[in-house]
């Protein structure tokens, strides 16, 4: 028996490329995402991703001496 994919002309029934690893929204072809150690993000969690990746890096202004 043959299974055979489907591929829709109509857009909104096409079924999603990815999906994000942060979120688990649906990423569809055309849309952009960042590829970052083996996940894939939509642009909504790169910046929660960029956060944790870079915590260690992370100071308070006023709470340490000036550069």
């Amino acid at each position: 028996m043959n299974i055979r994919e489907k591929h829709h002309r109509d857009p909104q029934r096409r079924p999603p490329w990815a999906h994000c690893s942060l979120c688990g929204g649906e990423l569809y072809q055309g849309d952009e995402c960042w590829r970052i150690n083996g996940s894939t993000l939509c642009r909504s969690c790169l910046g929660d991703y960029a956060a944790d990746a870079f915590a260690a890096h992370r100071r308070i202004c006023g709470e340490e001496a000036p550069l």
